[in-house]
């Protein structure tokens, strides 16, 4: 008999075991996770992992999903504010890292406020609020506190608060969009507060002093859109910290693993997107 054929033969059987044991072994695994881990918890890419992809993907897929699961806490649950816990809290050192300026997200919080303080109502009922309480609020502000209070897009109370003459001119798209952006930064931090607030109170994380919150990889790109991380300080989740300094603001962003500082997301003034990047008005010269 051929040496090669008779090799075969003898081969081909232990690699046909050896792949009947990674099936049950597969199998076994993600049969203990689905009763482990509800179903809901796992992403649609995820789910593909666990099912259809590597040992180490599957893996990978079911600690995210286990990880979110514990946290019993929907995106749709929102804190408006920083967590206030009773007691004195300890401090945590700042990153040393900044994230560099091409890294960044062009997402600008402090665009808008943290916290609006309009009650939902009717239209009309909105804008007599915006007359007669904000006659010095600029008009990005109006702009927020009718688009967020009222639901209705944007582009729309772009338009409503020129024709109703609370502004003095139309406002610039680029500047509908950052507005929008900067609210959506802070709609996302509440939620992470949230998820914070729910590690705090499983004794999974202990509380700080700051404005503390919780995000996943995907999260925390979603929060800043278009930020790059650096590959070495990239983690699958994070705690972070929004700091308000004389000057300016940050981000400090930690591994939610072990909280090690990896860097801070500063919001610089100078980055304003109102005014950077476009041109200067020249003074009326007389």
């Amino acid at each position: 008999m051929d040496l090669t054929l008779r090799n075969n033969q003898v081969l081909r059987p232990k690699r046909q075991d050896a792949l009947d044991r990674r099936i049950r072994r597969r199998h076994k695994f993600i049969e203990e996770t689905i009763l482990r881990i509800e179903p809901e918890a796992f992403t649609a890419e995820e789910s593909i992992d666990l099912f259809t992809g590597r040992p180490i993907d599957a893996s990978r897929a079911a600690r995210r999903a286990a990880r979110r699961a514990s946290l019993h806490c929907s995106d749709c649950q929102f804190l408006p504010r920083p967590i206030q816990v009773d007691g004195g809290l300890s401090r945590t050192h700042r990153p040393v890292r900044k994230l560099s300026r091409l890294n960044r997200s062009v997402v600008f919080p402090p665009l808008v406020p943290m916290e609006l303080k309009i009650e939902p109502i009717a239209l009309n009922e909105i804008l007599a609020k915006l007359r007669s309480g904000h006659q010095d609020s600029q008009p990005h502000h109006l702009l927020d506190a009718l688009a967020t209070v009222s639901g209705i897009s944007w582009e729309s109370c772009a338009q409503i608060v020129f024709n109703q003459e609370l502004v003095s001119a139309p406002i610039d798209l680029d500047d509908v969009k950052a507005a929008r952006e900067a609210r959506s930064f802070w709609n996302q931090y509440g939620q992470g507060r949230a998820r914070y607030l729910v590690l705090i109170v499983e004794k999974q994380v202990s509380a700080f002093q700051g404005d503390w919150a919780y995000f996943e990889d995907t999260q925390l790109e979603t929060l800043l859109p278009g930020i790059i991380i650096p590959n070495r300080l990239k983690r699958e989740h994070y705690l972070t910290n929004y700091v308000v300094e004389s000057s300016y603001s940050s981000l400090d962003v930690y591994a939610g693993s072990n909280l090690a500082p990896l860097f801070q997301h500063l919001f610089l003034p100078e980055f304003n997107p109102l005014f950077f990047g476009k041109p200067r008005r020249e003074p009326n010269v007389a």
